[in-house]
């Protein structure tokens, strides 16, 4: 097959923000209004794998993987300017870092220029090259290797070295390029990760553990009785097992509380769910308490929920629902394996 591409820049005039969101929708859509601003991307697709570039000012990125279908892949993403705050897990990558991006988890991604614009690249590949590598890690998403870490000055430079191959070498050649670099980031990764204090590697259970729990408490969230008896006696796991599993997110209650509020935050967001109360939105996302619930969307948000609604939105083009409607994104990556 050969190599697909996809470019755009605000400098060719028109909606810059409605635009630059259309080429990620529906992977990533905006919950706040995206201001029209100096911005530009780029995607290049092979059979095996999606290149993104992309440069703005500044954009908040959501991505929901209960909706759109299911994608089953994982971005490693280089920060070449300003900075990209992983919220959900409170993770940040500054200028060098590698970012790692499981679309099989939520994301909200927040990025902010630092002096200059934010810009980065990032390479998509089927999640399975990372996980053979890195199955003593209970997650993959949201974890960031710091650009002063043994290799990471290594495994960004090969990846911006694959760019500058994007037309002067065969699609073949670039799977393979493509994959060779895979390995070396997951090395690493491992690497960073095994010199981590609070990460036990040798003993944790698999990241594919970690990943069916995180879709049990997904799909259960407005069940009232959802915690760590549940989950143990649900998957017939210790309750010491399950803290363990959960101490990178931050604890089992702390995960599905931050589930919960992500949760309503999305309900409170939607098209066509405008008129819609808050406290059933709070209820149906499992909590009991409206004045806890508001009392942590403010902690967590910074705004009241009233406040929150009333920047919403519509998402351009993010209700996409067949493979012509999505953006070369979410359209090529469907086809990558």
């Amino acid at each position: 097959m050969d190599l697909r591409s996809f470019h755009w820049s605000s400098e060719l005039g028109g909606d810059s923000g409605g635009e630059w969101l259309a080429a990620v929708s529906p992977i990533f859509t905006s919950p706040t209004p995206f201001p029209n601003q100096k911005s530009a991307i780029d995607v290049w697709a092979s059979s095996s794998f999606v290149i993104t570039q992309s440069s703005c000012d500044c954009a908040s990125l959501v991505h929901d993987p209960s909706k759109f279908g299911r994608f089953e892949q994982v971005g490693i993403c280089v920060i070449l300017s300003g900075t990209i705050d992983e919220r959900a897990s409170g993770a940040t990558g500054r200028l060098g870092d590698i970012l790692l991006l499981d679309l099989r988890e939520p994301i909200e991604l927040v990025r902010e220029s630092d002096g200059t614009n934010s810009s980065e690249m990032t390479l998509w590949l089927p999640r399975s090259q990372l996980l053979d590598r890195l199955k003593g890690l209970t997650t993959l998403n949201a974890r960031v290797v710091k650009a002063d870490q043994p290799g990471t000055v290594v495994a960004t430079a090969a990846l911006r070295a694959l760019l500058t191959q994007l037309d002067v070498t065969t699609p073949s050649v670039l799977d393979q390029l493509a994959r060779g670099i895979a390995s070396l980031t997951a090395d690493v990764v491992a690497a960073a990760a095994a010199g981590e204090p609070n990460v036990h590697t040798a003993h944790a259970p698999p990241l594919e553990s970690f990943v069916t729990l995180s879709q049990f408490i997904e799909t259960n969230l407005a069940a009232r009785d959802l915690g760590v008896e549940k989950l143990a006696r649900t998957f017939g796991l210790s309750r010491a097992s399950l803290y363990r599993l959960f101490e990178p997110v931050g604890g089992v209650a702390s995960y599905i509380r931050t589930r919960r509020l992500h949760r309503a935050y999305q309900e409170l967001m939607a098209p066509g769910l405008q008129n819609r109360r808050i406290g059933p939105i709070a209820y149906g996302a499992g909590f009991r308490s409206i004045p806890a619930f508001n009392r942590a969307f403010r902690a967590t948000f910074g705004q009241p929920p009233r406040t929150t609604r009333k920047t919403q939105v519509a998402f351009p083009k993010s209700r996409a629902r067949t493979i012509e409607e999505m953006g070369p994104l979410a359209r090529w990556l469907s086809e990558i394996s």
